[in-house]
């Protein structure tokens, strides 16, 4: 009895804050990739013109942000958060697997699958809109790029379309594995039991690049943002030159006094 009571302590039990802090990173994400496709949306379509007011930013926040930290406090209040052994996430913690199963579906798509079908569904619908219409004034105008057609957008925001199919690329092999969890497929019995194992490595390599290759759109791709960060290096640089030249002269000025 001794045994068995030590070998159930040290199973992984999972912190709160550290699902909280997981929810809030992966999908803040999504509300993010979401709120980037309805802005390209109106700004190139129906607001060409100006920029938007700070009530609409601080909505914009607000929503990005706290809605998926509220659903995150609300499932730790729950108590559902929890080590799920790796049935449907990678290497992480979310749903507990001592739940039932009606309840750790329900929850699934209450604090994180839900979200994310709908952005799915919405970021495409954008995506397919956005490219019909460049295409519609490609051929009436010769207008190639955003900032042709609007005032409010640059030409390399055209980038942010290719952030959305970078998320369905390195996310879509978690939610194929809650399909399979859903559908009632074990992933004990052949033939799922393989493609399960297959896909818990990609979901946990795509996961967990997401932030690297929102890194590469948005810094390296960007020219601007770019060009900044050139600047900011050459300039610390440049100023880091000064300070050596200044303490190299400095002995001879002092074999000069001498």
């Amino acid at each position: 009895m001794e045994n068995v009571t030590i070998s159930t302590t040290i199973l992984p039990i999972a912190n709160e804050t550290d699902n909280i802090n997981l929810f809030n990173r992966i999908y803040v994400v999504i509300f993010w990739n979401t709120a980037i496709a309805i802005h390209l949306c109106v700004a190139l379509v129906y607001c060409k013109n100006g920029t938007w007011s700070w009530k609409v930013k601080i909505f914009c926040h607000s929503v990005c942000w706290l809605l998926p930290l509220s659903v995150a406090i609300a499932a730790a209040k729950c108590e559902v958060l929890g080590e799920d052994f790796a049935q449907v996430t990678g290497t992480w913690c979310w749903i507990k697997s001592s739940l039932s199963r009606s309840d750790r579906i329900l929850w699934m798509i209450i604090s994180g699958k839900g979200w994310e079908l709908i952005s799915y569904f919405v970021t495409c619908i954008m995506f397919l809109y956005l490219k019909g219409y460049m295409w519609s004034q490609r051929r009436r105008f010769n207008q190639r790029r955003f900032n042709d057609v609007s005032l409010r957008l640059r030409a390399e925001d055209e980038n942010y379309l290719y952030l959305w199919l970078i998320g369905y690329l390195l996310r879509i092999w978690g939610t194929l594995r809650f399909f399979l969890f859903v559908t009632g497929n074990s992933s004990n019995v052949k033939p799922y039991a393989d493609i399960n194992f297959a896909l818990v490595h990609l979901e946990s390599f795509g996961d967990s690049s997401k932030a690297f290759f929102t890194f590469i759109l948005f810094c390296i791709a960007d020219k601007t943002t770019r060009q900044i960060l050139m600047n900011k290096i050459c300039y610390r640089r440049r100023g880091y030159e000064k300070i050596l030249q200044s303490l190299n002269a400095e002995p001879n000025n002092d074999n000069t006094f001498n």
